[in-house]
């Protein structure tokens, strides 16, 4: 979705996840069936991120970038999508 949204924006972005979508874990690395690296993981106290290119981005710029963006054991733009979501669901 992140490569969607970015080419559609025309915007850098990065797909983030809570859980392993596609792929198969190699020590820090996803790797694809053909063994291709198709992102990191990135281990907060809280949980595991899948951390992958989304556009306009390469993947270690990415992986800096989320890492930067966990506060107190969480991805703040993962948490906050999150309670918007369930804004939105609470009010349908």
């Amino acid at each position: 979705m992140a490569c969607h949204v970015g080419l559609a924006l025309q915007r850098p972005t990065i797909g983030v996840a809570k859980s392993l979508f596609y792929g198969r874990v190699e020590g820090e690395n996803i790797v694809g069936p053909d063994g291709e690296l198709l992102g990191k993981i990135v281990e907060t106290e809280e949980r595991t991120l899948y951390v992958s290119v989304g556009n306009l981005i390469g993947l270690d710029d990415a992986v800096h970038i989320v890492r930067s963006c966990i506060v107190d054991r969480d991805c703040v733009p993962l948490r906050e999508a999150h309670l918007g979501a369930v804004e939105l669901r609470r009010a349908s």
